[in-house]
Parts: structure tokens; C-alpha cells; sequence
């Protein structure tokens, strides 16, 4: 693939994820509102923040796009002070 080409296309996926993000943070559908009160998100691979939270979440945004709709196994991947505050938030799993 072209050079240029290959950024331009990256950059759309990026921006993609990073929108997708935006919208499930802030829908009730989810649960993500709650879920993710008083934690501010930090991707990583796109430098794109959300919330205000003082509790910190760092992590890729398809890792943090995981744990926004519900799905814990984003959870391994991220940082930061707020991940022991989100991981309480999902429901135990018995093994």
C-alpha cells in the first residue's frame, strides 16, 4: 500500500474508534455513564480524553471502548489510578 495512502486510512481508523468512544461515554444505553462517572479516559493511541473525573483510566481506545459497552476483557490492558475503581464496577465472575 501506498505510503500516504496507508497514514490517510490509519488516521480515519483512528478517528473512527475515537468517535465511537465519544458516543457510547455518554449514552445511557450502555450503562457507560454510570460506569464511568468520576473517571476521566485516556487513549493512549489517539490522545483523546473523556470526562472529568480525578481518577485516571490510560489504555488504547479499542481497550477502553471494551470496558465502556460492558465487556471486562478490555480491563487487562489499561492504567492508571482509576482501574481498580472501574474493574469494582464489573460484575464477579465465577471461575
Amino acid at each position: 500500500m501506498d505510503p500516504l495512502v496507508d497514514v490517510l486510512v490509519h488516521g480515519q481508523d483512528t478517528e473512527a474508534a475515537a468517535a465511537a468512544l465519544a458516543y457510547v461515554a455518554t449514552n445511557p444505553f450502555f450503562g457507560a455513564p454510570a460506569g464511568l462517572a468520576q473517571l476521566r479516559l485516556v487513549a493512549t493511541d489517539t490522545g483523546a480524553t473523556l470526562g472529568e473525573g480525578s481518577e485516571e483510566v490510560r489504555g488504547t481506545t479499542d481497550d477502553l471502548l471494551l470496558v465502556a459497552t460492558g465487556r471486562s476483557a478490555g480491563l487487562t490492558h489499561l492504567a492508571g489510578a482509576g482501574v481498580d475503581r472501574l474493574t469494582g464496577r464489573f460484575p464477579a465472575v465465577a471461575c
